[in-house]
């Protein structure tokens, strides 16, 4: 919308005439204040007797910072904005006017930004804004500079017009570098509208995040985070709220063997599907060890069905200690015997008598892991 040319004040005083204006052949005149007037040989406008009968525009030049005449050029300048030329005595109210050149300046700009009052919205580049601030440039940057070194743009790549921020930074050899960006990848690895990248330089993403997945160092993730790289943490990993590596206590649970009035302790730790497994049973007066003892894993089942691990000792008071086995199925571990006395034996289940009579206070430790199913 074009601008139209009114009367304004603040800028130049409003001041009065020191000598009359003929209806015509009126060359100049003069004003007792010029306080913020323009001045040059640029012409501006001024008004004389705004708001009666008599107000009239005329285009005029004053020469110099200090000059109180106003200079007519011929009667071709009176008469302006749909005014007429009429007299005026000496003490009319006169002040200036938006100029011919800020009204060309105005329309220029008004081409660019228009304003909906309505909806209080300025638009750069639409006529029509749907936000109250909204610039449109095509594929062309939108940028903020804050020195010729460095900038801030805005912009869309040209396949998708997809919105991204760019950050950029003089090198070298005096030209502007892409440091990174935030926004929609700009490159050929998706065309999703579901996902966003920051990148701290100009190739791939350093961290790319779509509706189903984030990556880091890697724009394809196939899983909730993908990591191209090492990961370095001062806190704990967790999985399900607990800590990877952590071990928690539990209470072992037995088949052919009463624990009576002695003592029984168990901790496991879980990464991913891996359970690590140790516990120590020391027999009280009342304990019984019946024939092929048996202890429930503390979490879930083993995918193995049959597996043997030498990690089992056993301790008879007073005598030494003994190498057993651990034979790990889905849902226990069996105790066996693997070493009595001084010999080497076959492998075989512990029981009342193997590989030694049980009694109070002797102990017997398991340690191994499984991969729950």
């Amino acid at each position: 919308m074009a601008a139209t040319r009114r009367a304004y004040t603040g800028a130049a005083v409003s001041t009065t005439t020191a000598s009359s204006i003929a209806a015509s052949g009126t060359t100049s005149f003069t004003i007792t204040a010029y306080t913020g007037w323009p001045y040059g040989t640029d012409p501006f406008y001024v008004v004389v007797e705004p708001g009666t009968a008599s107000e009239e525009k005329i285009l005029v030049t004053r020469t110099g910072s200090t000059d109180t005449t106003i200079n007519v050029a011929s009667d071709s300048e009176r008469g302006q904005d749909g005014t007429s030329a009429v007299s005026h005595s000496t003490g009319s109210t006169v002040f200036p006017v938006f100029t011919s050149v800020d009204a060309d300046e105005a329309n220029a700009v008004a081409s660019v930004i228009s304003a909906d009052t309505t909806n209080s919205r300025i638009g750069i580049g639409t006529a029509t804004p749907d936000f109250q601030f909204q610039v449109e440039s095509g594929n062309e940057y939108v940028a903020i500079s804050p020195t010729d070194n460095d900038a801030i743009r805005l912009a869309s790549d040209t396949a998708a017009g997809r919105p991204f921020i760019s950050f950029y930074n003089q090198d070298d050899v005096g030209s502007l570098v892409r440091k990174g960006y935030i926004g929609y990848p700009t490159n050929a690895q998706t065309t999703a509208n579901s996902r966003f990248t920051i990148n701290a330089g100009d190739g791939d993403s350093d961290l790319f995040i779509d509706a189903a997945a984030v990556g880091i160092g890697d724009n394809t993730p196939s899983y909730k985070l993908d990591v191209n790289g090492d990961i370095n943490a001062t806190g704990d990993l967790r999985i399900g709220g607990t800590a990877i590596g952590t071990w928690t206590s539990y209470t072992p649970s037995f088949t052919n063997f009463t624990l009576g009035n002695g003592t029984a302790i168990g901790r496991y730790a879980q990464v991913n599907d891996l359970v690590f497994v140790e516990g120590q049973v020391v027999l009280g007066s009342t304990s019984v060890m019946g024939s092929t003892p048996q202890i429930a894993h503390p979490v879930g089942t083993s995918s193995s069905e049959v597996f043997i691990s030498n990690t089992l000792r056993y301790d008879e008071t007073g005598v030494g200690n003994y190498l057993g086995t651990i034979w790990i199925y889905y849902n226990r571990i069996n105790l066996g015997t693997l070493y009595t006395g001084s010999t080497w034996a076959s492998v075989g289940w512990i029981g009342a008598t193997s590989p030694f009579t049980w009694g109070t206070g002797d102990v017997f430790t398991w340690q191994y892991f499984y991969r729950k199913v």
